[in-house]
């Protein structure tokens, strides 16, 4: 009796003693984000400034504008980069060399934001898709993570129909992480090669997608070199991104970039390699 006496009185004060909480949204304070690279083509190369915000669809990110932004090789200045749209920053046509040090310097808001990155030489040389023959089409299989090569790469491989295309809508392309469908009946493939067996990669691996395109297409390679501290950036990303879903899983956590003073980002240099042949 005692005993339901004093599991009546505890219940009654849990309901008396009740009281309302109100939580406020937790706010962070925007950050410089940066998405840049340099690689051993001559050509422009671009850096991109925005600013950090909720994670949410549609939500396009502010622009960061009126930047003084450069590039130095070694202790040298390289590019002078000039906005040529809100966010963007152009170099003028300028090809980086192998094995030399680059540093990004953003001047911004009374403040002065560097990222390094060393531009590693490729280690192999690319290796052409391997198309197997059907009638008059050529099919290949697709695979957005390749683990245990000999160096860590990205490869994007461009194909170009013989005869372009009027637009295409791609909501309706069924297409599969990695591939993009670009307006004429462009495909455009992204890869990358890893150095090591990864767990949460392999558990979520996903099975090779066949793509077939007829003779008289045009496939264009590129592959890109990655230093160690881009490949780690991007492993990163990929293990709170597209490998999650585990066992395996970490903790989730935010990926640090190489930018300096709180920015997020990565500003990376690449040697590149490419290639291109017609579906015969």
């Amino acid at each position: 009796m005692r005993n339901v006496l004093t599991a009546s009185i505890l219940i009654i004060c849990l309901n008396a003693c009740q009281e309302e909480v109100e939580f406020s949204p937790v706010t962070a304070e925007s950050r410089l984000v940066v998405n840049g690279s340099i690689t051993t083509e001559y050509k422009v190369h671009t850096v991109r400034l925005s600013l950090s915000g909720p994670l949410a669809k549609d939500v396009s990110f502010q622009p960061v504008e009126g930047a003084e932004v450069m590039i130095m090789e070694g202790d040298e200045n390289w590019a002078f980069l000039k906005e040529t749209k809100p966010g963007v920053y152009s170099s003028d046509s300028i090809a980086a060399k192998v094995n030399r040090l680059y540093t990004l310097e953003i001047n911004w808001s009374g403040q002065v934001f560097l990222a390094q990155d060393s531009l590693k030489g490729i280690g192999s040389p690319i290796n052409p898709i391997e198309f197997d023959s059907f009638g008059n089409f050529r099919e290949f299989e697709f695979r957005r993570h390749l683990f245990g090569l000999n160096e860590s790469s990205k490869e994007i491989a461009v194909v170009t129909p013989k005869e372009l295309k009027t637009e295409i809508d791609t909501a309706r392309a069924g297409l599969t992480t990695g591939v993009k469908l670009l307006p004429g009946g462009v495909y455009e493939f992204t890869s990358f090669g890893h150095p090591r067996i990864e767990v949460n990669g392999l558990l979520n691996f996903e099975d090779g997608k066949f793509f077939g395109f007829r003779t008289g297409a045009r496939v264009f390679q590129r592959k890109f070199s990655l230093s160690g501290k881009y490949y780690q950036y991007l492993r990163s990303v990929f293990i709170e991104t597209e490998w999650r879903g585990t066992l395996f899983d970490t903790p989730p956590a935010n990926v640090n970039g190489n930018v300096s003073n709180g920015a997020l980002g990565f500003f990376s240099a690449h040697d590149v390699a490419s290639r291109q042949t017609v579906l015969q």
